[in-house]
């Protein structure tokens, strides 16, 4: 830091511009140039979001203000209620139509079911005739008085004078109570506006600053003529929101870009009212120099800058400022510098802090966050869920509405500020945003957004929001996605096809909770699902039973198999081979009591692959039956050195294999058996933890810097 910025602070020009799209070019660069010259700079321009954010685009601090265009919007209804007041002649709403025609309706029924005299089928007649000609005669008055009040605009339109900007422009004054707010509140020590419309805003703050005893001088910059009827550069500006939105307006008169004669004489009155008031007016070019010149009779001509030379903007600020002495920085930013957000500042402590969410499906986000603790001492772990409202709520450390999480942006910003300044590594589940929808619908503007302010981002993905549903019904035969009309499986295939291109331009670790999904990611690696074994240890030995006791618990039917499965157990349970208990909707803590009472867990049968259930239920030491493909199977045991000791079956020898299974208990027994030890090596914990410490590039004690 130089010895001018410790003694004294630089000066701080405010500027204003109408369309954000100028930040990326002029006036983006001339706030940079004014940067290099010594000043600071605060940029104002409307944001498109609802609510205020802030970026940075080098030095230059840029803010986006939401605008409730209270006055446009007023006046728009007031103007839709004025030609609303139509004469009724006849049906002025289309529901008291239709309860005139029902109620003749009703009246011909009930004269048919009584016979019918002539004078009754006349009076009758002569009823739906007149429905007809009043509804018809209402048509046609609405109608003209449509097409009229398009006649009075054309030539309300097409006449060059007699416009109030105040009327025509109510969003001059929307601006001005917003934006004026906000310089007020900066007190900057001079003001930059750029754009016609935002012309009040600067004059007026430069009049409140000056009654308050502070000289705040300000510069107007011209990039188009307001005159001009094709004025694209200044339609963003000048072109009146309400005409635009109201369709009974000229729709097909008037060319894309151009305005009308009145907006323009609006536009021009408020040029003239306030540009004598501007320190220094600038134009881009010598021609629209002269032509402000003349229509206004400025004492002196504008300054022409033109986009080659844009440092005079800096040169005539310092004049203004009486800031001669102002050390410049030459060496940044550059023009091409990017527009970054502002981020909190980080807070030190030791130890990485990892944060896991928003899905923690099955409880699988605070399972892989306890087991990374428990993998890499020193770690501290976060889990933030989602409460869509289902029934199944597993532990979090935060548990949020599905309501909150969407739309309050407070919790929106506080989650934003606490992951920001505090997590060191994330793992962002299932392609959600983390933080809501402060920064776009999908993990993509989360992850940017950490990874800018140093926070080490992997994605984690459970499934339907990864895998294909074309390429998987293509691959597998009872694929739940075979039909391609079903809403669900639209839903899940639209899923996929916004989040793959994020996906493939995320760069960092990536991985999946079943060893199938690497069929649609291959750069992935596999995170087995985290069983507690604590919790879902081996049930003591009982005597065998008479009837054994089948379960099946489909979370979605669909992925499940569930028709599959109804169909094989049928015949069985009308036999009594089996006592057959299909579970649904109870809560995770009574999921062991119900695994302990099974003899046969049915897993699913159309995905081809295993998740959490069928860990649970081998771990319990209960025999588990699901259709599980053989590149899975291979997967497994290349990874683990361990066989998936799930009884193969697809939904075709599904009966076959629980007949055996039930005429012979050793078989039963063995996968039963085989079961425990096969989670507690591969899914207890243990090397999901080593998996996402090496994922992620945590070590122990490792400083948030």
């Amino acid at each position: 830091m130089t010895g001018t910025d410790q003694e004294t602070p630089r000066p701080l020009v405010a500027m204003v511009v109408g369309d954000a799209a100028m930040i990326k070019g002029r006036v983006g660069r001339e706030a940079l140039a004014l940067i290099r010259t010594g000043f600071e700079v605060t940029l104002f321009t409307v944001g498109e979001a609802k609510h205020r954010s802030e970026t940075r685009l080098g030095a230059v601090h840029v803010v986006r203000v939401a605008v409730p265009y209270t006055l446009t919007d007023a006046r728009r209804q007031s103007r839709a209620r004025r030609r609303a007041r139509v004469p009724r002649v006849g049906y002025r709403d289309p529901l008291a139509e239709r309860a005139a025609r029902t109620r003749l309706q009703a009246s011909r029924l009930s004269a048919a079911s009584t016979g019918v005299p002539v004078l009754t089928g006349a009076l009758l007649m002569l009823r739906q005739q007149t429905i007809a000609v009043r509804s018809g005669a209402q048509r046609a008055l609405t109608k003209a008085f449509r097409l009229g009040w398009r006649g009075v605009d054309a030539t309300v339109d097409a006449l060059p004078t007699g416009s109030s900007w105040r009327r025509r422009l109510p969003k001059v004054d929307d601006f001005e109570a917003v934006f004026g707010r906000e310089i007020d509140r900066l007190e900057p020590d001079a003001l930059y506006v750029h754009g016609v419309t935002f012309l009040a805003v600067a004059a007026r703050a430069s009049a409140r600053a000056r009654l308050a005893g502070r000289q705040v001088p300000w510069v107007y910059e011209v990039d188009a003529d307001t005159a001009d009827a094709a004025d694209t550069a200044g339609t963003a500006d000048t072109a009146d929101p309400v005409d635009a939105a109201d369709t009974s307006v000229n729709e097909s008169r008037a060319p894309e870009g151009a305005r009308s004669a009145r907006d323009r004489a609006a536009s021009v009155a408020l040029e003239k009212e306030f540009v004598a008031h501007a320190a220094i007016v600038v134009a881009v070019n010598d021609p629209l120099a002269d032509a402000l010149q003349i229509r206004y009779r400025l004492p002196a001509r504008p300054l022409v800058i033109p986009d080659q030379d844009l440092g005079q903007l800096g040169d005539a600020y310092l004049g203004l400022l009486d800031a001669k002495g102002l050390e410049p920085r030459p060496d940044e930013p550059a023009d091409d510098v990017q527009e970054r957000p502002v981020l909190p500042d980080r807070v030190p402590y030791e130890g990485p802090l990892v944060g896991f969410g928003p899905a923690n499906m099955a409880g699988q986000g605070w399972a892989w966050a306890k087991a990374l603790e428990r993998a890499v001492p020193g770690t501290r772990t976060e889990v933030l869920m989602v409460d869509r409202g289902g029934s199944l709520i597993f532990p979090a450390d935060e548990l949020v509405p599905a309501t909150i999480y969407r739309a309050d942006h407070a919790w929106q910003q506080s989650t934003r500020e606490r992951v920001l300044s505090t997590w060191t590594h994330a793992l962002i589940e299932a392609g959600r945003p983390l933080m809501g929808g402060i920064n776009g619908l999908t993990f993509a503007g989360d992850a940017v957004l950490m990874e800018l302010a140093g926070v080490t981002v992997g994605l984690v993905f459970h499934g339907s929001e990864l895998r294909d549903p074309r390429h998987h019904a293509a691959l597998h035969r009872w694929s739940p996605f075979h039909d391609t009309s079903d809403d669900w499986v639209r839903r899940v295939q639209a899923t996929v096809d916004l989040l793959r291109p994020e996906i493939d331009a995320f760069a960092g670790p990536c991985l999946v909770s079943t060893p199938d999904l690497l069929d649609d990611l291959p750069r992935a690696t596999w995170l087995p699902v985290v069983v507690d074994c604590e919790i879902w240890s081996p049930r003591p030995e009982r005597p065998e039973p008479a009837v054994p006791v089948v379960v099946h618990t489909p979370s979605r039917a669909a992925i499940k198999g569930s028709a599959f499965v109804e169909e094989a157990l049928a015949p069985l349970v009308a036999e009594g081979l089996v006592d057959y208990r299909r579970v649904e909707g109870i809560s995770p803590e009574q999921m062991p009591q119900v695994m302990s009472e099974a003899d046969i867990v049915l897993d699913q049968f159309a995905i081809a692959s295993y998740g959490a259930l069928a860990c649970q239920a081998m771990a319990i030491g209960t025999a588990v039956v699901g259709h599980v493909s053989a590149e899975v199977r291979n997967e497994v045991e290349k990874a683990t050195g361990h066989v998936l000791p799930i009884v193969e079956a697809n939904p075709d020898t599904l009966q076959e294999t629980l007949r055996r299974l039930v005429a012979q208990p050793e078989v039963r027994r063995a996968a039963a058996e085989a079961g425990p030890v096969f989670v507690r090596a591969v899914h207890d914990g243990r090397r999901s933890g080593r998996i996402l410490a090496e994922a992620l590039g945590i070590e122990p004690s490792a400083p948030n810097v």
